[in-house]
């Protein structure tokens, strides 16, 4: 694999040579699939959170869509706490920001993983 050397020269005058090794175009392809998919999972989840913030109708077609597919994505931690209900029909899901708190967690520690792997 090809390297790069950058030479620099320090404030006390010794020379500092930094080596890089370029990321394979495969690794960045493959981090980018990584993040498009805990990107969106994400993002389905955040707008569960939101809605659920607001108040919104759970009969809604949109709510109720977004309600399925994140469904089974906070599963696993719907027993850590249970929901806090504000008022108004505001609830604050608990479980939804553990769950995008560890696939954040999870999409990062995997690219990490491939770059140690592939780099």
């Amino acid at each position: 694999m090809n390297r790069i050397e950058i030479w620099e020269t320090s404030a006390t005058g010794d020379v500092v040579v930094e080596t890089i090794r370029p990321e394979p175009p495969e690794f960045r392809r493959l981090r980018r699939v990584i993040y498009y998919i805990f990107d969106s999972i994400v993002l389905v989840i955040t707008l569960r959170f939101f809605f659920a913030f607001l108040g919104a109708n759970p009969v809604n077609g949109f709510v109720s869509f977004i309600h399925a597919i994140s469904d089974p994505l906070i599963a696993p931690f719907r027993s850590i706490t249970a929901p806090a209900i504000i008022g108004g029909g505001s609830v604050i899901e608990w479980a939804a920001l553990f769950a995008i708190l560890l696939y954040a967690i999870i999409a990062y520690l995997l690219v990490r993983l491939f770059r140690l792997l592939m780099v």
